[in-house]
């Protein structure tokens, strides 16, 4: 197994912060638990008022619609703003969280 972050946040703290790495550890887990992913990359970058999340990995990708506690709780955190689909060899889970004003220190 291998998992790359890349990542770019700017002083984000409190629940953003939180919410932020629940997503991502979950979807992570979810890449090597169901998707038997054997390289997984995970790209987090602040865009203004949103962090966007992209974890692509080289799995079998999304199976059944009848999504677990998971990505459930990806749902929840994210708002819905969130996207997984399977692209060529490779299995994308985009999300986006609206970062609160009183999360991300200011400059």
């Amino acid at each position: 197994m291998e998992l790359a972050i890349d990542h770019q946040l700017n002083g984000l703290t409190g629940e953003s912060a939180e919410k932020v790495t629940m997503i991502v550890r979950e979807a992570v887990a979810n890449a090597f638990r169901h998707g038997e992913a054997r390289h997984v990359h995970c790209a987090v970058t602040d865009e203004e008022s949103e962090i966007l999340m992209r974890i692509t990995d080289d799995g079998i990708g999304p199976g059944t619609k009848n999504w677990g506690l998971g990505i459930t709780t990806i749902d929840r955190l994210s708002g819905g703003h969130w996207t997984l689909v399977r692209d060529d060899d490779q299995t994308v889970l985009t999300v986006r969280v609206t970062v609160d004003e009183h999360s991300a220190d200011a400059p």
